[in-house]
């Protein structure tokens, strides 16, 4: 048997710089909040609470202190809210999408129609939103004709983990209706997209794929749509969720993580399969 590793996984510089930048917080501080997960990994986020991180759904819960912004951003209005607190705020946002976020707030000025492409529940989409009057979201191209779009001049961009082929189907289908002016932004993460491409090569090398990563993460997400048309695939979270039949009579297992999966479940799948 034989694996194969993807060339780039473990962490983007994105998620680096955010754990690292809380990993320093809490050697200076005792306590911190952080406003929902600081990434879409559980095991980076347990290790983080055991060092003094909480994790908190509601802002009522955190009645003084340090506030973190997870690497996903939050929505305009909370930050305003957590200011009126009186609380710090340490600002983890992931500067690729803090940018995507700056781009939408001079669009929403300049009195363009934000479109954005993307999930409208994920983390990123919904605080995108709060940064413009009045943001339109499309997962699919079939929504395009239930949108009402009444603005002369619409400026589309994407969530960050979206596909480029998802990216240009709707690009092209809202080329279709009759806008005065358009404006494209490529505001998709090219260190998702490397993993992206890769993982069609990759699985067309191989008998099985395992795709590792929180089953949150968009970006673990996608990764694990693109393999699984291609071939038999696992989206995991860790070495525990390996069972011994998907190994079976497999001579090539490719092996590729999400931007916010650490290398160290990697060495530990590694260890699973060979222990198998």
């Amino acid at each position: 048997m034989k694996l194969k590793l993807a060339k780039e996984y473990g962490f983007c510089w994105g998620v680096q710089k955010a754990v690292q930048r809380v990993e320093e917080l809490l050697r200076k501080e005792k306590r911190a909040y952080c406003l929902g997960p600081l990434i879409h990994n559980p095991q980076i986020n347990d290790l983080l609470v055991k060092q003094g991180l909480k994790i908190i759904r509601d802002l009522k819960k955190a009645k003084k202190g340090i506030l973190v912004i997870p690497a996903h951003g939050l929505p305009e209005t909370t930050i305003k809210r957590v200011k009126e607190k009186g609380l710090k705020l340490i600002d983890a946002t992931c500067p690729f999408v803090k940018n995507l976020q700056q781009i939408v707030a001079r669009l929403s000025q300049e009195d363009y129609q934000v479109v954005i492409i993307g999930e409208r529940r994920h983390r990123e989409v919904q605080a995108l939103m709060s940064f413009a009057d009045k943001a339109k979201v499309i997962e699919d191209i079939s929504e395009i004709k239930d949108k009402k779009i009444s603005f002369d001049k619409i400026g589309i961009i994407a969530q960050t983990t979206q596909t480029k082929e998802r990216f240009i189907r709707v690009i092209k289908e809202l080329l279709r209706k009759d806008f005065q002016e358009i404006r494209v932004f490529n505001t998709l993460c090219a260190v998702v997209q490397r993993r992206q491409e890769e993982a069609i090569k990759l699985a067309k090398r191989v008998e099985l794929m395992l795709v590792i990563g929180g089953k949150e993460s968009a970006n673990t997400c996608r990764l694990a749509e693109i393999c699984a048309t291609r071939r038999e695939t696992y989206h995991i979270e860790g070495a525990n969720e390996i069972r011994r039949e998907w190994l079976k009579n497999k001579k090539k297992i490719g092996i590729i993580t999400g931007t916010s999966t650490p290398r160290f479940l990697v060495e530990e799948v590694v260890k699973r399969i060979n222990k198998l």
